[in-house]
Order: C-alpha cells, then structure tokens, then sequence
C-alpha cells in the first residue's frame, strides 16, 4: 500500500467557511508562489486542468468509460479548446458503438491507459473528428498515452474495407483525420505516446489541408489479430505538408500466425 501526497506551489487564503467549517471555493483565494502572481478564487484555480473523470470516467479497466470520455472531449469542443487530461488508470472504450470526437484547440494529455473492451467486434477509428464533419482541424496534440486496440481479445474483427453492418470501413485506425472521410488536420502532434496498434494505420492523416504534422517519441507495437489475413497496412501514413516524424519505434507481437506491419512509415507530399 502507498499514500499519495499533492503538493501545490501556492497559499490559500480562506475568506469564507460554511457552519461546518469547510472552505467556500467560490471565495476562498489562491495565489501562486512567484513574484508578479495574481490572487485568483480557488474555484477559478481548479477549472484550470479538466480530467476525463470530471465526467464520470472510472479508470478501473472495468467499466465501460466510453461515454465518460466522449462527454469530457464535447465539453472541451463547446469551450472552443482546451487541455483534457486523462489520469492513471485504464480507460475501457468501446469504439464499435461510437468513436471519441476530436476538435480544434485540443490537447490530450495524462499518463491513463485506453483500452478497446474485449469482443466488441468491428470498428472504424478511436480518435477523429465526426463522420462527414468536414473542413480542416487546427492544433490538435496527444501526448504520453497509451493506447491498446486489444485485438487478441476481439476476435470477431474484421479489418478490412468492407465491413457489413458498418457506415464506412473496419480499417480500425487509432487516430483518424481524411478530409475525404471526416476533416483533415494542420498542426497535428503526436508525442511520447506508446500504441497496440492492429488496424491499417494507427494514423491516418490526408486530404486537402493536411500539414504540420508531428509524430516524436511514439513507440508503436504492431499486433495481428489472431487468424486475420494479410492486409496491406503502415504503422503512420500521412499525406500532407510540413511532416516532421522523429525518434519514433515499431515493433510486432508475434505469435504462433502473427506478423508485422508491412511498412512502419509512408508519407506524400514532403
């Protein structure tokens, strides 16, 4: 067993109480140690950093935190932008029913672990703009997740292009920005990231207006469903300009019928 102890760089100063004894955040103060800090409300203070489990996210890597997250990613997209952390644990999605949106001025953050939940069959995309929204995203980041597709425990996939049932394809990408398919992205940073990766790509970016993409420090193990044909697939395909991909690792996970990706790396454009 441990503790956890936060410490926080600054003075509280209580300028109201309830009966019970207990702070007002609404009037109580903060201000950050530092010359030239401003005293601001603590409620102002905390609205700061959003967490994915202001809205309801488990992080136990049992429950289904698919629509915690989607409503955490809406209320960034309302605010016009923002930072959205995801905390340690292990966050169960299920991409099948739904994707998790994706929008201008939208960084991801946290060291959290999300994970497709077993069985849940086929799927387009895990992060990315709605289908058909069109248009070209700006500034958006990912940084220091880890993100499992879990295809050795969904064996009712099928990544493929035609995929009956389905509005468009089970190709399964992790991280999806096609203009001709959603929206297309400028300025698009992936850093620090560790992927499970299954599908055709765990990044897909192309389309008019793609540029000033950034892929750095991402270690990317390719993992083949167990029984699933050859596909032809690359860990990152990105059509577009300004590309700037760095320091990144690709691995496979092998096994008795398994291989590896057939390319790590394609890029159009420059």
């Amino acid at each position: 067993a441990f503790a956890f102890c936060a410490v926080v760089l600054g003075a509280l100063a209580q300028n109201d109480s309830r009966k019970d004894g207990s702070a007002n955040s609404s009037s109580a103060n903060f201000k950050q140690t530092g010359t030239g800090a401003l005293t601001r409300t603590v409620s102002s203070k905390l609205g700061d950093v959003v967490s994915v489990k202001d809205f309801g996210a488990c992080g136990d890597g049992v429950c289904d935190d698919s629509t915690a997250l989607i409503k955490a990613h809406n209320a960034i997209c309302a605010a016009g932008g923002g930072t959205l952390n995801y905390p340690d644990g292990t966050y169960r999605i299920n991409p099948h029913t739904a994707s998790i949106p994706v929008c201008s001025h939208m960084h991801i953050t946290g060291h959290g672990t999300v994970k497709v939940l077993d069985n849940v069959g086929d799927f387009e995309y895990i992060y990315g703009p709605a289908l058909g929204a069109g248009g070209t995203l700006q500034d958006v980041a990912f940084r220091d997740l880890t993100i499992d597709e879990n295809v050795l425990n969904n064996p009712s996939s099928n990544i493929s292009k035609v995929c009956a049932g389905r509005p468009f394809t089970c190709y399964q990408w992790i991280f999806l920005f096609q203009g001709t398919t959603n929206a297309a992205v400028s300025g698009l940073t992936l850093e620090n990231l560790t992927l499970l990766h299954s599908g055709t790509n765990y990044l897909n970016a192309n389309g008019t207006g793609t540029s000033d993409i950034r892929v750095e420090n991402v270690a990317a193990t390719f993992v083949k469903r167990l029984a699933q044909s050859i596909f032809d697939n690359s860990a990152i395909y990105i059509d577009g300009g300004n590309i700037y991909v760095r320091n990144n690792s690709f691995g496979a996970y092998h096994n008795a019928v398994s291989d590896g990706a057939t390319t790590a790396i394609e890029v159009h454009g420059g």
